[in-house]
């Protein structure tokens, strides 16, 4: 299975001039000698070239792994590291209001600030909770017919999660 990956990374590489793009979400979930094969995978011409470009995507605990000695050889081969942190209120209206015109919503608010100000207080500005306090409350306040949702919907969304 290597031997095809390089072959058609090669391939797209070199024949069609594509820089391929591999994307591990999840990666803080990869053990020890999957990242070790990940290393082996991408860097088999003695880092002169790389066969493609890879992003690995993962909770802190992948910072962390990749810090391990073990992992020393693939840590140096990263070129870029980010760390998306948490929001802070004024970054949380910003996304909550962004997530919902990108969903297609354009009738005006749907959140009240007081309902994103909980909503914050709740999730430590971290985007995966907002995300989930803003789907369950979307579902509350379908179920309870509301056209904008306020704080009150947004403890009925908490309390739904805090009860899973």
């Amino acid at each position: 299975m290597v031997t095809r990956l390089r072959e058609s990374f090669t391939d797209l590489l070199n024949a069609k001039r594509r820089i391929p793009i591999v994307i591990l979400d999840e990666a803080h979930l990869l053990t020890q000698p999957m990242l070790e094969q990940l290393r082996l995978l991408f860097s088999d011409q003695m880092d002169s070239q790389s066969l493609a470009t890879v992003i690995l995507v993962g909770h802190p605990d992948l910072r962390r792994t990749l810090h391990l000695a073990v992992h020393e050889a693939l840590s140096q081969r990263l070129a870029v590291r980010y760390h998306l942190g948490s929001l802070d209120l004024a970054e949380t209206i910003g996304y909550v209001r962004h997530q919902v015109r990108t969903a297609g919503y354009t009738a005006g608010s749907l959140f009240t600030d007081d309902a994103i100000g909980r909503v914050f207080e709740y999730t430590k500005g971290l985007p995966r909770r907002i995300n989930q306090v803003c789907t369950t409350a979307l579902m509350a306040g379908l179920i309870d017919q509301k056209q904008l949702l306020d704080e009150s919907t947004i403890r009925k969304a908490i309390s739904e999660l805090d009860h899973d």
